[in-house]
């Protein structure tokens, strides 16, 4: 289709390494603390089934990534994969339930096309409060798009850890994200195309 063509201009990655520097005087103190999350703003799929859906992205370990974030349009899922023993994510069910709404935002823009966005993002942490100090991306790992990057990035920034062995603490952990876009199966191929077209020209005005 002709619209995949104006298409790439949103996958087009930036020129510069995006990175975020997080600057947090304290932190508060919370006990809850949260290794796996789903929020579920209008359908109901539990954990099991989500796991299960997505085996392979859980099941790989190849990236040594610490925790593995799964977002759709009705769940952020959050699952810790390794070293429970010596970091664990606080608890922001809220935060996760606001932040899924961001996304969403973006979901009902681009949702003309499929598109399954991965990156991974790694995260230094102060060992003694477990605040985040900066975010950066893998070099290989880069999200497909430019709002992508910058949402991935706002997500995390919001985290909180708390670090169960500090003295063995290594001070830098990495994160997956997967965001899955499902095509509007009502969006005819026409209707599809002026979508894509309009979004681009919305981002087009944005610039200028």
């Amino acid at each position: 289709m002709k619209y995949l063509i104006i298409l790439c201009i949103f996958i087009i990655y930036g020129c510069t390494t995006p990175s975020k520097i997080i600057d947090k005087e304290s932190s508060q103190e919370v006990s809850q603390v949260d290794n796996n999350i789903s929020i579920d703003l209008s359908k109901t799929e539990t954990i099991e089934n989500i796991e299960k859906k997505f085996k392979d992205y859980f099941s790989d370990n190849s990236q040594n990534d610490f925790f593995k974030i799964l977002i759709t349009k009705d769940n952020y899922y959050i699952k810790q994969t390794r070293f429970e023993d010596f970091i664990q994510r606080i608890e922001d069910t809220e935060g996760d339930a606001e932040q899924l709404k961001i996304y969403n935002q973006l979901y009902e823009k681009i949702n003309f096309i499929d598109y399954d966005i991965c990156s991974l993002i790694k995260v230094k942490i102060n060992p003694q409060n477990g605040n985040i100090e900066s975010i950066d991306y893998h070099p290989n790992y880069f999200p497909k798009t430019k709002k992508a990057m910058k949402l991935f990035m706002d997500d995390i920034a919001r985290y909180k850890f708390k670090i169960i062995k500090p003295d063995a603490f290594l001070n830098e952990v990495y994160i997956s994200i997967r965001w899955i876009i499902e095509k509007n199966p009502d969006l005819s191929p026409e209707a599809a195309k002026r979508k894509a077209i309009e979004y681009i020209k919305s981002e087009q005005q944005e610039i200028k």
